[in-house]
Order: C-alpha cells, then sequence, then structure tokens
C-alpha cells in the first residue's frame, strides 16, 4: 500500500514538473536614426526653409495651405528644407528630425517634409496616428508627383501640391468629390 501511495504521488510529481511555456520573445528594436542631434536644426514655425529656396510669396501659400491642412484634417505639418544631409541617410535624417521636432502635438497626427536640394533628396515622414492613411507607399506617390516640379527648381510648386494632396487624401470620405 505504501508503495501505490508513493507512486501516485511520483506521478503526479512528474506531470507537474513540465517544462514553463518559453518566454514571449522581445519587442521589436525601435529605429534608431544614426544622425547627430547638433546637426538637426531648431524648428523654427511651419516653414523651415534653410536652403533658401522659398520666395515670400511661397512660403506665404505654404502657410495657408498647411493652415487648412490643420483646420481641415487636424494635422500639423512642418517643412525642412536643407542644402545637404552630407551623406547621411534622408530616412534617418527625416527620422531624426521628426522626433526632435514631434510635429503633431497632443492628437499625434504630424508630417514632416524634408527637402535636401544639393542632394537631390526628398522624405515625408510620418506619425504613427497617420500611417493608416498615410503608408510609406502613398506617400512616395504623392511625393514623386511633386519631383519633376522640384527638377525645375519650382520647389514651392511642388510642396504646395504635395500639402494639397495628403489633404485630398486625408479628408473624409463624404468630403471627396465623386468621380
Amino acid at each position: 500500500m505504501v508503495a501505490l501511495v508513493l507512486a501516485l504521488i511520483s506521478c503526479a510529481c512528474f506531470l507537474r514538473t513540465k517544462e514553463p511555456p518559453p518566454p514571449p520573445p522581445p519587442p521589436a528594436p525601435v529605429h534608431q536614426p544614426s544622425v547627430a542631434p547638433g546637426l538637426l536644426p531648431a524648428q523654427n514655425g511651419p516653414i523651415n526653409d534653410l536652403a533658401g529656396i522659398f520666395n515670400q510669396t511661397d512660403q506665404a501659400r505654404l502657410v495657408f495651405r498647411i493652415n487648412e491642412l490643420k483646420v481641415g484634417s487636424d494635422v500639423e505639418f512642418v517643412v525642412a528644407t536643407v542644402d545637404t544631409i552630407n551623406g547621411q541617410s534622408i530616412d534617418d535624417y527625416s527620422l531624426a528630425l521628426a522626433r526632435r521636432w514631434r510635429p503633431g502635438g497632443q492628437s499625434g497626427r504630424g508630417v514632416v517634409l524634408v527637402l535636401a536640394i544639393k542632394d537631390r533628396l526628398w522624405r515625408i515622414q510620418v506619425s504613427e496616428a497617420l500611417r493608416p492613411e498615410l503608408s510609406d507607399e502613398v506617400c512616395k506617390e504623392i511625393g514623386d508627383r511633386a519631383v519633376p516640379l522640384y527638377k525645375e527648381g519650382k520647389y514651392g510648386e511642388g510642396v504646395d501640391q504635395l500639402i494639397k494632396a495628403i489633404g485630398e487624401r486625408l479628408k473624409p470620405k463624404s468630403d471627396k468629390p465623386s468621380s
């Protein structure tokens, strides 16, 4: 009888000593841009024309368009033009700039457009809150439409066209004109 009790206790212990489940995988690492913060300009309003490519008319038109986007879609849009990003990746540079400037405020709905003039590079950086509506593919498509204007030196027109396209994309479906 004692042997039977010991056998049952051994079986019960054996059944309970299953290996614990493996730990959950660690979260995916967050991409950290390789741009030194000291190389990033400070934000000075919605238009940060460090490359000096916009005239006063362009700036006024772009500020008007950016305000329309803010009112119509609750999106804070900022533009940064620089002469060069000195061999940095445009993706890293724009991401570092967006993280430093944090457009979008409380709503988290922010967009940064970076134009590196001498490098002939551009990038639209979108906050996480806007990713469902403005994926990388959508931003590339919208941005590519402005490239011919940039090549002609019509940066103000290109950026204006880009902001309008983003505004159209973000309009509620009921506000969009039917085709």
